[in-house]
């Protein structure tokens, strides 16, 4: 199999996948402002720590997976500390957005995109669970 690129269907999903991802946390932290600012601080702080630990918990799930899948590729020292510091930053989902977009190998797309789909599923429930109920408290 030659390298080739994703289908202009498959780009699309990815671009509104990722931004999708970006105004998900966006939207939240606006939550977990307005939660603060109206003085109810003990939903502020349970809202922040339910973002950070959504955040973190994928960092470092995305950053597991992605060890294991170059170890069969014997990955370079270089790469091994270039990845350590995206996941460090948090830049792990865009990290396997951004391999989407490169010329790929076909065949590894679907494990990709599955790993995608897992992580952006244990982020939103990890983080909207919390909020969604936080905010269900308060409005009855």
């Amino acid at each position: 199999m030659g390298v080739e690129f994703l289908p202009i269907c498959d780009v699309l999903f990815n671009v509104v996948s990722l931004a999708s991802y970006f105004c998900d946390v966006v939207f939240d932290v606006i939550a977990t402002y307005t939660f603060y600012v109206s003085g109810h601080y003990v939903w502020f702080g349970i809202s922040l720590f339910s973002i950070i630990v959504s955040l973190i918990s994928c960092q470092i799930i995305s950053a597991k997976w992605m060890l294991k899948q170059e170890r069969y590729r014997n990955m370079s020292r270089r790469r091994l500390i270039i990845l350590s510091i995206v996941h460090t930053l948090g830049g792990g989902m865009v990290w396997r957005y951004s391999l989407l977009f490169a010329p790929i190998q076909l065949e590894h797309v679907k494990q990709e995109m599955r790993n995608l789909c897992v992580l952006r599923m244990i982020h939103g429930f990890a983080e909207s669970m919390t909020l969604l109920l936080i905010q269900t408290y308060i409005a009855c």
